[in-house]
């Protein structure tokens, strides 16, 4: 019975927590922590039930919060539920895929894919859906009327209906755009901070990541087909347009990223390869990552470089004579 009784309260301790954090502003990126230190703790028998668990406090939480300040139901409640639980699922079934003892890039591959299947017709759903959409611009006119008042300047009224629905088309774009890429690299984030901790296997350090020869091929084929769709838009030409089309953006941009921090590794091998000190080698990680959230010609060229180092390792060793040391 104390052995159960300890069991269930680290369920319900670890599911409290992990929906706390998740509500906890910026350090809701770290809510899928707790369940990942079951492991550590050699707990890993009870994820399904911390999952579970995990899943019905993100459930209830909204309801809770209604009841006690009795306002309605509203979408960002289903959002505010909804989302967490795609997260807790998608990070559940990679792990879940441990069993056929498949790479950790290969399994989140698949989840990827399977949340693009399964959740992009869903998210294109919500973004056109017209309650979402209202809920969308009050809570814009709200934020707006804030701004104005601290500023002390009448520009509600400035807000044309064309303006809004511009905004909202590119807030439609963003979210539809950035949906996979957003999951793909939170799941991977806590992993690779779970393994930081020591609570899962131990990382590979950067040096040693490479990718196996044939995934160039889905790499340079979706992005010939952004290139082509691009290339016919600018030609007046006829254009791919709804879900499939996003799915082609979002599976792009996924496959870029993991190009991109192959490349890093390519970069971390020459650097270990030219004996480049550990700080300086940290400095040139950061000012990459600042690069390319800068947004202008450089970034440019870091992220062409990038991956294309990543695919020239078809045909030249880079890490050869590092390994070797």
């Amino acid at each position: 019975m104390g052995s159960l009784t300890l069991r269930s309260g680290a369920v319900a301790g670890v599911a409290l927590v992990s929906v706390l954090v998740f509500h906890l502003s910026v350090l809701g990126v770290f809510f899928l922590l707790p369940l990942a230190w079951l492991e550590k703790k050699g707990l890993r028998h009870l994820e399904p039930h911390g999952v579970l668990a995990t899943t019905i406090g993100f459930l209830a939480w909204p309801w809770f919060w209604k009841l006690f300040s009795r306002e309605p139901w509203s979408v960002w409640d289903s959002l505010d539920a909804g989302l967490p639980i795609a997260l807790v699922a998608g990070w559940y079934f990679v792990r879940l895929l441990s069993v056929y003892r498949w790479r950790y890039l290969f399994r989140l591959g698949a989840v990827t894919v399977a949340s693009a299947v399964i959740g992009l017709p869903l998210v294109m759903y919500l973004v056109n859906d017209p309650l979402v959409q209202k809920a969308w611009r009050t809570g814009f006119e709200l934020v707006w009327t804030e701004l104005a008042r601290a500023s002390k300047a009448e520009v509600v009224d400035s807000l044309t209906d064309s303006y809004k629905q511009e905004f909202f088309g590119m807030l439609k774009q963003s979210v539809s755009s950035a949906f996979l890429p957003a999951m793909f690299l939170f799941w991977a984030g806590t992993e690779a901070l779970s393994r930081r901790l020591g609570w899962t296997v131990k990382p590979l350090p950067w040096s040693k990541f490479q990718l196996p020869s044939w995934g160039v091929f889905p790499f340079l084929g979706l992005w010939t087909i952004l290139l082509v769709q691009n290339l016919s838009r600018n030609l007046g030409g006829e254009t791919i347009s709804g879900t499939f089309w996003y799915a082609i953006g979002n599976l792009s941009i996924v496959f870029w990223i993991v190009y991109a921090f192959a490349g890093w590794g390519v970069l971390k091998a020459l650097m270990v390869r030219w004996k480049v000190a550990t700080p300086l080698q940290s400095v040139i990680g950061v000012l990459l990552v600042l690069t390319l959230i800068s947004a202008n010609a450089a970034s440019v060229i870091v992220m062409v470089l990038l991956p294309l180092l990543a695919v020239l390792e078809l045909w030249v060793n880079f890490r050869k004579m590092e390994q070797r040391g």
